[in-house]
C-alpha cells in the first residue's frame, strides 16, 4: 500500500483508461474489488465487448469502484451481416 502512495504523491494522478480491446468481465470484477479493498479513491474506464455476464450487479460494483464509463463494441462474423 505504501508503494501506491509514493506512486500517487510522484504523478498525482487519480483518472486510468485501462486500455484492452475488450476486458473480460471477470478481470474486471477483480479489479473492482481489489480498488475498493484499497480503498483507492481513483475514476476508471476501459473497453468492453458486450457480454452477458455484464449483470446489474457486475456494472454495480464496477461504479463503486470508480469506473465512469465503458466503450463496447460488438463483432461479427458472418459475411452477411458484414455486408449490411
Amino acid at each position: 500500500m505504501q508503494q501506491d502512495r509514493s506512486n500517487y504523491q510522484q504523478t498525482a494522478q487519480r483518472g486510468f483508461h485501462f486500455v484492452d480491446e475488450a476486458a473480460p468481465p471477470s478481470v474486471l470484477r477483480k479489479l473492482a474489488v481489489e480498488i475498493i479493498r484499497r480503498k483507492l479513491s481513483i475514476t476508471w474506464w476501459t473497453n468492453i465487448r458486450f457480454e452477458k455476464d455484464f449483470t446489474n450487479e457486475l456494472c454495480e460494483l464496477l461504479a463503486e469502484s470508480g469506473c465512469i464509463a465503458v466503450s463496447g463494441g460488438i463483432e461479427v462474423a458472418s459475411d452477411r451481416l458484414l455486408e449490411r
